[in-house]
């Protein structure tokens, strides 16, 4: 779907409307939403369908993705999650999947950024150095 120039600047300037001190604030998201779907026009068509990919792209930011091979105690979790909010500097959501093919270790993913410190990875890099 085209989306024109205007609908992309309504949509960045809609967003910035749902950042709360530097968070995304679903309930403002919310309510851009249904005031925008009140009026069903083309240009508001697009305008909804690129405030969708800034929302996704938002939700991406604050969500880190943490994959583990055994168990981690709420402290390490807590210290994790404390560590990537220094990082970033906002309030992150922390989603856990237990992974058995990382062996141990854990790795974190964030938005495109990757931080991985399973003993699979070492094992990799191992492999590479050891065949050059």
């Amino acid at each position: 779907m085209y989306i024109s120039k205007q609908s992309k600047e309504t949509a960045k300037r809609l967003i910035k409307i749902c950042l709360k001190s530097g968070n995304f604030d679903e309930a403002s998201a919310l309510e851009v939403v249904k005031y925008i779907a009140a009026n069903k026009s083309n240009r508001n068509l697009q305008t909804l369908t690129y405030f969708k990919q800034l929302v996704k792209l938002e939700l991406n930011k604050e969500t880190a993705k943490l994959e583990f091979a055994s168990d981690l105690s709420d402290t390490v979790v807590t210290d994790i999650t404390a560590k990537l909010e220094k990082i970033y500097n906002r309030k992150m959501r922390l989603e856990k999947q237990k992974k058995a093919e990382l062996l141990g270790g854990f790795k974190v993913t964030v938005g495109s950024d990757v931080y991985d410190y399973s003993t699979t990875n070492r094992l990799e890099q191992l492999k590479i150095v050891l065949s050059s």
